[in-house]
């Protein structure tokens, strides 16, 4: 938690202050040093500030959880639980769960082969990461606004886990904010958004 968020003895400010960005790989292997070291991630995740004694500290670090289902993924999906990976202490927190926007199934991303690499001029990495950090501060939930009703069985973190996962599409296929997005395309979005928060959902019945 300290190396997270603050560490109370030196006050140096966690990897959520410094990074846009903090991916636990192998989520399962996670280990909390203090007791209440999901309450302090729930309450980031819900606000995205902490508390450090009576100082409340803002920070824009997303987080991003990585886990393998060592099971049949047919089976898992029809009887098991997508979250299973977690470690309990997540696994069994429903609160924690509804904090997370977004379920992205591994299986539905295709194997990288030679064919997904271009023979002439791209982007390197380390380039197109800074475009992705320029473009973050911004919103584009007002490209919804008058195109996309959501309808009333979304609960309000329903609203705001499928809003922020369309505007971080919107970004990523029309970085420019004056580009008018076709409503195919808008669509496609916001089913994809609506289908990934569902994942979340299913898994705290």
């Amino acid at each position: 938690v300290a190396k997270m968020f603050v560490n109370n003895a030196s006050g140096q400010r966690g990897l959520v202050c410094h990074y846009d960005v903090v991916c636990f790989d192998e989520v399962s292997g996670i280990s909390f040093d203090q007791k209440d070291g999901v309450n302090i991630m729930k309450g980031y995740m819900a606000s995205g500030q902490f508390s450090r004694g009576k100082e409340n500290i803002r920070a824009e670090g997303g987080l991003v959880m990585v886990g393998n289902l060592d099971v049949d993924v047919e089976q898992q999906q029809r009887v098991g639980h997508l979250l299973s990976p977690l470690p309990p202490e997540m696994r069994q927190d429903t609160a924690f769960m509804d904090r997370l926007h977004a379920y992205a199934p591994g299986w539905d991303f295709p194997k990288l082969t030679p064919e997904h690499f271009t023979g002439h001029f791209g982007l390197v990495s380390d380039f197109l990461s800074e475009c992705w950090t320029r473009l973050r501060p911004g919103n584009r939930v007002a490209a919804m606004q008058g195109r996309v009703h959501l309808g009333g069985a979304l609960s309000g973190r329903d609203i705001e886990a499928v809003t922020k996962t369309v505007s971080g599409l919107l970004k990523l296929d029309w970085p420019d904010a004056q580009m008018q997005v076709p409503a195919a395309d808008l669509e496609w979005m916001v089913r994809l958004a609506l289908e990934s928060r569902r994942r979340v959902k299913e898994q705290m019945n």
